[in-house]
């Protein structure tokens, strides 16, 4: 367990940080983010009944067990998982994004990389060395990436492909990492039913691109009709693959 003294100056031992209530555990830590639909300080009554341990809040005046309250929430979510799963920015992160490929592409550079040297996180689950996990989204919440990377981390792997999906980075599952490559499948009018227009739905996987550490790598698709689009958002290296020629 970790505690939240030297962020809070309260000597609080948390076992997990959720920001789900329904996945709260005792002496789970509860952030009251606001997400793109929901605002999870409407779930604080039930995250306590399920044994939360500690809150962050941005709204509100008492609880009835420890809480801090913050202007941003979702901002100081960062900072309370990158305290307790320290190790988590110790991963290089391969991430792989497209409309189609995800998996695929993922799996291969895992395999090339080697099993005793890169992590997994995607649509087949959470795979280290020893630990594996189960996972409901293609890129989990981003409190379940900080735990994952973490154990990585422990487990002494040094790199993680993940399939960084375009709904993942509209509800920023992967926000406060950088990425070492970033890597385009390709992009086709899909999944509109959640970002609704084709113009949100690039923005979304532009995310990536922009992520990338200045001395990364951006791995682009030229014979993808959007590449030139792909291409401005990068701040780094880039290499291409495919036929076409620009």
């Amino acid at each position: 367990m970790k505690s939240l003294f030297d962020l809070y100056c309260i000597n609080v031992l948390v076992n997990d940080v959720k920001t789900n209530s329904k996945e709260v555990f005792l002496n789970d830590a509860f952030v009251c983010v606001k997400g793109v639909n929901v605002d999870r300080h409407q779930y604080i009554d039930e995250a306590i009944k399920r044994g939360a341990s500690f809150l962050i809040v941005s709204k509100g005046k008492k609880y009835p067990i420890p809480y801090v309250k913050v202007k941003n929430t979702n901002k100081e979510l960062i900072n309370i998982l990158s305290n307790v799963y320290s190790d988590a920015k110790n991963i290089g992160i391969i991430a792989i994004t497209g409309t189609d490929g995800k998996t695929t592409t993922a799996s291969i550079i895992r395999d090339m990389i080697g099993y005793d040297y890169c992590g997994y996180i995607g649509t087949n689950g959470v795979k280290g060395k020893y630990f594996n996990a189960n996972s409901e989204n293609t890129t989990p919440a981003i409190e379940y990436n900080y735990k994952y990377l973490d154990k990585f981390a422990k487990e002494k792997l040094k790199y993680a492909t993940i399939e960084a999906s375009s709904e993942g980075m509209l509800h920023k599952r992967l926000e406060g990492f950088k990425f070492k490559i970033g890597i385009l499948t390709n992009f086709t009018e899909d999944h509109l039913n959640v970002h609704k227009t084709l113009k949100n739905y690039l923005k979304c996987k532009k995310k990536v691109f922009h992520n990338i550490d200045k001395d990364g790598l951006a791995i682009l698709n030229m014979d993808d009709k959007f590449y030139k689009q792909f291409r401005k958002s990068c701040n780094c290296s880039v290499v291409t693959y495919g036929k076409n020629k620009y």
